[in-house]
């Protein structure tokens, strides 16, 4: 599995477009393409602001990933600062708790 395909596979298990993820992390919608289809690392500053906006560990992205693509992540500058609006901030809230319940499902399914 890629880092590409597990940030898409997050990003999809929220159920939000590739626009809705961009506009909550503060980045391009053509940026969050790019880390999905491997063209392209994201800084770690904004793959933890992904990972915060997934409901998912940054583990989750770094597991299994070469060694060449996380020293790239802790090189790059984290060029993208967003502000959160109130609003931004109860759909995040909303999509963790989404997340975390599904998740927790899952856990539970695989235990029986």
């Amino acid at each position: 599995m890629t880092f590409g395909y597990k940030l898409r596979e997050a990003r999809e298990g929220c159920k939000l477009t590739v626009s809705e993820a961009a506009r909550l992390a503060g980045i391009t919608h053509s940026a969050v393409s790019q880390f999905e289809n491997d063209k392209k690392s994201p800084s770690l500053g904004t793959l933890n602001r992904l990972a915060d906006i997934y409901g998912v560990s940054l583990s989750y992205f770094l597991d299994d990933i070469e060694e060449p693509l996380i020293q790239t992540a802790y090189r790059s500058e984290d060029k993208y600062k967003p502000d959160f609006s109130e609003e931004d901030k109860t759909i995040l809230a909303e999509v963790r708790t989404i997340v975390r319940n599904l998740f927790d499902m899952h856990q539970l399914s695989e235990h029986k």
